[in-house]
């Protein structure tokens, strides 16, 4: 399954594309439904951890 595959990923540096945004971050959660993004806010260096459904995910790419 799609989740399983990106739990192999948990940790790394990834970029979500959706029909509506592209995220980049630090993959720190996968569950059934969605998965978490850990990003920085480039003005502030504050992070914020985004929830994206699964279903939403046009594709995922990991940088190493």
């Amino acid at each position: 399954m799609f989740e399983n595959e990106l739990r192999e990923h948990l940790g790394q540096r990834t970029q979500v594309v959706t029909p509506n945004f592209t995220l980049s971050g630090v993959l720190i959660a996968v569950t059934s439904a969605s998965v978490t993004v850990r990003t920085t806010q480039p003005d502030y260096g504050q992070t914020e951890d985004v929830i994206v459904p699964l279903s939403s995910i046009a594709y995922v790419r990991f940088f190493v």
